[in-house]
């Protein structure tokens, strides 16, 4: 019988509590769900993760195309600091991170 370090394993993972306002919840049917990402994940990775549960619709309703974010609006709320998504793609998550998006707002 082996013996395996069940810790060293969830220490590898961490969790990222994802609320989303309304115009997203028409997408996800839900304000609030749990993601499991790899330690040290950074914004842009849990987005990926997100388009794989939610389509392209979600994409798109972040302004998200092949070419990037395409608003410069387009943020979200990373453990209450607002962090633009074009210039902040790389941005480090951590574990209980909580993360809100809000989908760009336009006016005139």
């Amino acid at each position: 019988m082996f013996a395996v370090d069940l810790k060293r394993f969830e220490d590898s993972f961490m969790k990222v509590t994802v609320r989303f306002f309304p115009s997203l919840r028409a997408i996800t049917n839900t304000d609030e769900l749990k993601v499991e990402l790899p330690e040290g994940a950074s914004i842009n990775e849990l987005i990926d993760e997100l388009s794989r549960r939610f389509g392209r619709k979600f994409l798109e309703a972040l302004y998200i195309s092949d070419l990037g974010v395409t608003s410069p609006y387009t943020s979200v709320i990373i453990d209450g600091k607002t962090v633009i998504l074009s210039k902040s793609k790389n941005y480090k998550l951590k574990n209980n991170s909580v993360v809100s998006f809000l989908a760009p707002i336009g006016g005139g």
